[in-house]
């Protein structure tokens, strides 16, 4: 049985351990791009959605091509990200690696 605190506590391990999610979201990072482009602003705001973050290294991988694709068409956007997850999930560790 598992004694971690969080579901997420301690995934270091995971992310340090998915290069088969890391290369998918790698290769298809022109068809994110390629999907953003064709949002159309309708407000001077965008909202990402990222569903089961984790840790936030895959998940910053996966967005980044959108953000850089909205930012470059919509300069005078706010661009939002909101990353969803377990309520449970160690929060320190996205924060961490989304300020890095």
């Amino acid at each position: 049985m598992n004694d971690r605190s969080s579901p997420t506590e301690g995934m270091i391990d995971y992310a340090g351990n998915s290069l088969p999610q890391k290369h998918s979201i790698q290769s298809r990072a022109d068809d994110v791009r390629e999907m953003a482009d064709k949002v159309l602003a309708a407000s001077d705001e965008i909202h990402i959605a990222d569903y089961g973050c984790g840790t936030g290294s895959n998940a910053i991988l996966s967005i980044k091509p959108a953000v850089k694709s909205f930012a470059d068409r919509y300069p005078g956007c706010t661009i939002y990200v909101h990353h969803v997850d377990q309520a449970e999930n160690d929060w320190n560790t996205l924060f961490e690696c989304a300020a890095g």
